[in-house]
């Protein structure tokens, strides 16, 4: 969910769907995803990121729908993923991903 309540993310094996939460739900958007199981807005709602049932990070851009950058994560699917903004004055956001394969791992993104 956007941060204003406004869009909805939702994700499948097969495709991503961005959805307006007016008074009806409509579909605004839909492009291919492989194995999404995961996905989170990002700070200011421009970027999300997926997370795959192979273990792949993936960064997107809203606004073009094109994937900026792919993190090969983990060796089982990953179950969360969250973020916590850098200090003012850093660029970026980190990222934590927790895994079926037992592992939780920090992330430095760009974007």
């Amino acid at each position: 969910m956007a941060s204003d309540d406004s869009l909805l993310l939702s994700g499948s094996t097969e495709s991503l769907k961005l959805w307006s939460c007016g008074q009806k739900f409509q579909l605004l958007k839909s492009w291919p995803a492989e194995n999404c199981i995961f996905l989170k807005f990002l700070p200011k709602d421009r970027f999300f990121v997926t997370g795959s049932k192979t273990g792949v990070i993936r960064l997107y851009d809203l606004r073009s729908s094109e994937v900026v950058q792919t993190l090969k994560a983990h060796t089982e699917a990953i179950w969360s993923l969250d973020w916590h903004e850098k200090p003012a004055g850093s660029q970026g956001i980190n990222l934590v991903s927790g895994s079926s394969d037992g592992t939780v791992k920090f992330w430095s993104v760009l974007y």
